[in-house]
């Protein structure tokens, strides 16, 4: 095996991150995987996850979803400002 990617539901969600951060640096220090992805609709990562696992991880996908409610109507999104959490 070279590359493991962790997806679905949420990655992010056991323990703010932190279980998907410990898999992603297992798998490349100690299985020594090439190639280490992340898929993530982007709402629970944080600056502080990027400063401990950041330099590990090969590469993070950010998803970008529409809730149903917002799609049936039909309504017209807006950009938004980057907000920093």
């Amino acid at each position: 095996m070279v590359k493991i990617n962790f997806s679905g539901g949420e990655p992010f969600l056991p323990q703010g991150g932190n279980y998907v951060g410990q898999l992603v640096k297992f798998c490349k220090q100690e299985l020594a995987l090439r190639s280490v992805t992340i898929v993530s609709n982007g709402s629970l990562i944080r600056e502080a996850w990027f400063a401990k696992y950041g330099t590990i991880v090969g590469f993070l996908k950010h998803i970008f979803t529409l809730g149903d409610r917002l799609c049936r109507r039909g309504a017209h999104l807006q950009p938004q400002p980057m907000l920093r959490h």
